[in-house]
């Protein structure tokens, strides 16, 4: 899980089902957006410095980059493995 730190403060999950869920704790909704796009469970994710983009790494070996104005990636990668490994050690701030 990833939290962003913005006016609705979401908190970003990813899991088993391929999906990132973002979700606000005071709305009464399940989810307040989706995003869509592994084919295997989601491992790893992190908001950037500057809350604008959002990454994910999968057990697909894909790693994304999505904006947080669209559901779509805007950077795929695939030539790496481990990416799930790779987003919590890299885009960790501890």
């Amino acid at each position: 899980m990833s939290r962003k730190e913005d006016e609705c403060n979401p908190l970003s999950s990813g899991s088993w089902d391929r999906n990132i869920l973002h979700r606000d704790v005071r709305a009464p909704d399940d989810y307040v957006s989706k995003y869509v796009g592994h084919r295997a469970e989601v491992l790893g994710l992190k908001w950037s410095y500057d809350d604008r983009e959002l990454a994910s790494g999968g057990d697909d070996d894909m790693l994304f980059i999505w904006s947080a104005n669209s559901t779509r990636p805007i950077l795929r990668y695939s030539e790496h493995s481990a990416a799930g490994v790779y987003t919590r050690r890299h885009f960790s701030s501890t």
